[in-house]
């Protein structure tokens, strides 16, 4: 949607409203079915994966988008005292999710539905609201990451990001958050994003293979999954 907003000629801050609100719509959607529906998050999420893939190479038959600004390419690429504009966007980012999951009540809240959603509701909770909130803003942050790529690479690809879903998760796993949900945090998650990049890096000057990359970082999922599993049954046992 950024992509196709500069297209037709707009300027670049409507199209990054554009991009952004689009991913918070696309996060809303989810929200709704899995707050207040009831529908499996993992279930709805994929569905949704591939419902939005499909959309964009529908409409534009796989094309890329190439009509984008150089103004908007020149400002996503840009540095401040050294560091890059993305760099900055993301410990700007970060730094914000960190200061409202540690000293907001929406934060606590979150952390109280994802450790007990049943304790968090019996406590007062709206968890429906909390959880659809939650779902709105992951697609907002989403669409950060989409509108960041338009600029690094100069063009809005219909199959931009495809297969980092698992580098995320990665990255969120190696970085204490819990899968069963209620532990993690934002340093934690920046902390195993490094560790992420720096084993996809090593990789590739290894000249490994890319299907030996998928191979490793499945492994390395399941790996930080099964210690996340083991390490919650001895906390529970202490």
């Amino acid at each position: 949607m950024c992509g196709l907003t500069m297209a037709v000629g707009l300027h670049p801050l409507v199209a990054v409203v554009a991009g952004l609100i689009t991913g918070a719509v696309v996060g809303a959607i989810n929200g709704l079915l899995v707050a207040y529906v009831g529908v499996a998050p993992f279930i709805v999420t994929l569905g949704m994966l591939g419902v939005a893939r499909g959309l964009v190479l529908v409409f534009k038959h796989g094309d890329s988008i190439r009509d984008i600004s150089k103004g908007f390419i020149r400002a996503g690429n840009g540095s401040v005292f050294g560091f890059s504009a993305p760099v900055i966007i993301l410990l700007a980012i970060s730094l914000v999710a960190h200061l409202v999951l540690k000293y907001t009540v929406f934060g606590r809240c979150v952390y109280a539905v994802g450790g007990n959603e049943a304790a968090a509701a019996l406590s007062g909770i709206n968890t429906r609201r909390v959880k659809f909130l939650t779902y709105v803003i992951c697609g907002g942050l989403s669409a950060v990451t989409g509108i960041l790529f338009v600029a690094r690479f100069q063009t809005a690809q219909a199959d931009a990001g495809k297969g980092l879903e698992l580098d995320a998760i990665a990255a969120a796993v190696i970085g204490g958050t819990s899968l069963m949900g209620g532990e993690g945090s934002v340093g934690g998650v920046l902390i195993g994003a490094v560790i992420m990049g720096v084993i996809r890096n090593g990789l590739v000057l290894m000249q490994v293979s890319s299907y030996w990359q998928e191979l490793l970082i499945g492994i390395i999922i399941v790996l930080a999954a099964v210690l996340d599993i083991i390490r919650r049954r001895r906390y529970k046992c202490a």
